[in-house]
């Protein structure tokens, strides 16, 4: 699993250690005892920017959280909330300063989840396996499928695969991902088309092995399934065009970049999208909202209230 946002493909495009060269200086002049730093778990401490004081407004900007070690090596995520709060006065919880409760909202989520797999956590992200599985399915099948006027065995054939790829980025046991055991992951997710497990296996057999690690491996098992000669040159960048809007968001397109390989950004963007009323107009929000009962909407939203209310952020 990849942990830190600027450990992704696009991640990797920004240099970020100017900035957290910058925080850690502000964080010692602070003496490191900031009233808005969060210890998480036992470890992984949140650090947040809001901007309330002259040296924050001036630290550099960015926009996904930073996963990093302070000055004395321990655990911390960096997050950046100053597009989301504003600071007149002193106050006492984050809560009170928030000026745009949708992004603020998002960002709490992933920078908490960012920090569980930090703390190496991953059973958290990992109970709600099935419905990382059906959400990110259904999305990314959706948008291809009918972009490229798939068949029905097509996009029964396109769903396996790409639920193939969400279970192989959560999968972090040090043994190689077990066929059988993907295949009957793949047919216990619910999606909007019947699946055979002897199909489901037929297909996957021609991909397993392939390394996957981040969104390249999603279009190069979708190459070599054999689906349809409309995928055989499917590539990362096509997937993400197709995807793009499909959210919104001054970030937006960076946002859905990150989710197709950074799990916390994937599963925070799909708790807005049936969450949010901000996000009920997107398409995301559209396709998953059409499948409530495969995801199991309610049960979703109502587990993750539970953990952003025990993260006690």
């Amino acid at each position: 699993m990849l942990v830190n946002p600027y450990d992704t493909t696009l991640g990797k495009i920004f240099s970020v250690e100017k900035i957290i060269s910058e925080v850690k200086k502000y964080m010692v002049l602070n003496d490191g005892d900031l009233s808005y730093e969060y210890l998480h778990g036992e470890d992984t401490k949140l650090v947040f920017i809001t901007g309330k004081n002259n040296s924050e407004i001036e630290l550099p900007i960015w926009n996904h959280p930073i996963a990093t070690t302070d000055t004395k090596g321990g655990n911390i995520v960096l997050v950046d909330l100053r597009t989301c709060v504003k600071v007149k006065n002193e106050f006492a919880e984050l809560s009170e300063v928030v000026s745009n409760e949708p992004v603020f909202e998002f960002e709490i989520l992933r920078a908490v989840l960012t920090a569980q797999l930090l703390d190496g956590n991953t059973a958290v992200v990992k109970s709600f396996e099935k419905t990382l599985i059906s959400a990110f399915t259904l999305w990314v099948s959706k948008i291809l499928a009918t972009a490229l006027v798939l068949n029905p065995l097509e996009k029964t054939k396109l769903n396996a695969v790409i639920a193939y790829y969400v279970i192989s980025l959560l999968h972090v046991a040090k043994e190689p991902l077990e066929l059988n055991n993907a295949c009957i992951k793949i047919k216990n997710a619910k999606f909007d088309l019947p699946t055979d497990i002897k199909l489901i296996t037929e297909v996957i057999g021609k991909i397993e092995g392939t390394k996957i690690v981040d969104a390249d491996g999603l279009s190069t098992i979708i190459r070599n399934a054999n689906i349809s000669p409309k995928l055989a040159t499917m590539t990362t960048d096509a997937i993400q065009n197709l995807l793009y809007n499909t959210w919104f968001g001054n970030k937006s397109v960076e946002v859905v970049a990150l989710s197709l390989e950074h799990l916390p950004t994937m599963f925070s963007m799909f708790y807005a999208a049936v969450e949010n009323k901000t996000y009920r107009k997107t398409k995301l929000s559209n396709i998953l909202s059409g499948h409530s009962r495969a995801i199991d909407t309610k049960e979703f939203v109502k587990n993750v209230k539970i953990l952003i209310k025990e993260s006690k952020v």
